[in-house]
């Protein structure tokens, strides 16, 4: 994950200077992140995460002197939810349009819906989107509690599994209830009441990729359980783009048992260090040898 924090260059400077700057969310988000950062040897968005939600467990609060005093850990976590939620989704929004070779990949998932499933730990919905576009189907596998309203449940298509929950996805921690829309909107529906017969407040159902993910596990346990299930009976596994960050335990538990009997297993990564990184992680060599980015992948293979 990136660094959300990071606004001196590039288009995290671009964003913040036109989304956030006068945000008064954000403002205090980030006077608690500096707070927090100038103790930590490693500073990082994953471990902030990680930070609030044992604070927030533990129902402490965070003292944060003028102007903004105490603030509990519940609402700096809330806070940083929206944010990363808005940070993506304005991102994207900025971009406009993804890169051609994502096209490559949505025909390839299309011609092969019936034999392929993606696994995903990226909250945004820029692939699906490109894959229903192309005329795909996409199916989130979220059968239970009952959802609402969008194109990417299409029960005979593609498996498309977000492990980490998706932009998209709103739930309610007091039912259960997980409600889906088309569009990466979930920040505007946090903090609005469930429904008339649950007093419970609907949330984006975002997971950081961090230690305490079995707070979370209850809306997206079937998820991880049909993730596994595609992994352990998969004769090819590709991993695209995702380097196993170490914080995140019960992504590395999954991969390394899942990937024990596929025939083939390959890793796709921009560089060596990464990809011979995460072999040791995993316990496995990858298949391919030879670094390379998404878009090189795509064009060459695809």
């Amino acid at each position: 994950m990136q660094d959300f924090f990071n606004k001196k260059e590039g288009l995290s400077k671009t964003i913040h200077e036109k989304y956030f700057s006068q945000n008064k969310r954000f403002l205090i988000l980030e006077q608690a992140y500096n707070k927090w950062s100038e103790k930590e040897a490693n500073p990082g968005v994953e471990a902030f995460f990680n930070h609030l939600e044992f604070l927030n467990l533990i129902g402490m609060s965070t003292n944060l002197g003028q102007p903004y005093g105490k603030i509990s850990a519940a609402r700096l976590h809330r806070y940083l939810v929206w944010y990363i939620s808005a940070f993506i989704r304005n991102s994207i929004a900025y971009k406009r349009n993804p890169p051609k070779y994502y096209d490559k990949f949505a025909e390839n998932i299309k011609e092969n819906q019936k034999s392929t499933s993606i696994i995903s730990f990226n909250y945004d919905q820029v692939l699906e989107s490109k894959i229903a576009d192309n005329g795909g189907r996409i199916n989130y596998s979220i059968i239970e509690p009952p959802v609402w309203g969008s194109r990417f449940l299409n029960e005979r298509g593609s498996q498309f599994l977000k492990l980490h929950g998706s932009l998209n996805w709103i739930w309610c921690p007091k039912c259960g209830k997980i409600s889906i829309t088309n569009y990466p909107v979930a920040q505007y529906y946090s903090r609005q009441r469930c429904s008339y017969k649950c007093n419970g407040m609907k949330e984006p159902l975002i997971v950081p990729p961090n230690l305490s993910k079995s707070l979370y596990l209850n809306p997206l346990g079937k998820i991880w359980s049909a993730a596994y299930r595609r992994l352990i009976g998969a004769d090819k596994i590709i991993i695209i783009g995702y380097s196993l960050p170490e914080i995140d335990t019960a992504a590395r538990a999954l991969l390394t048992e899942g990937i024990r009997n596929a025939k083939r297993f390959e890793v796709i990564l921009p560089d060596k260090k990464s990809l011979v990184s995460i072999e040791k992680r995993l316990g496995r060599s990858s298949d391919n040898q030879s670094p390379m980015d998404f878009r090189t992948y795509a064009q060459r293979f695809l």
